[in-house]
């Protein structure tokens, strides 16, 4: 993570994701937008959302209700950034 500008995401919790809803832990070293990007496991996009961060520790719920059960992959973007992909099971 860069120290100045950057973001990560650090958890999924729970996961798996047994009630429609998780926390997405993310440490970011400002306040901000992120792009919250969820893709199946081929590659297609099937859910996207906005969300605002604070400069420091963010636990950020995020609803999945609408995907069906299985194996999901998600990472951030905040305008040329992109953190590290985290993949969870929804059951």
């Amino acid at each position: 993570m860069n120290a100045v500008t950057g973001f990560d995401i650090i958890s999924i919790a729970p996961n798996p994701v047994v009630n429609d809803n998780f926390k997405l832990n993310v440490a970011s070293a400002q306040s901000g937008k992120m792009e919250i990007v969820i893709v199946d496991m081929q590659g297609r996009l099937v859910n996207r959302q906005s969300v605002s961060l604070i400069a420091g520790f963010n636990s950020l719920p995020v609803n999945v209700g609408n995907l069906a059960a299985g194996t999901y992959s998600m990472y951030g973007i905040t305008g040329e950034d992109r953190s590290r992909t985290v993949r969870f099971v929804k059951q």
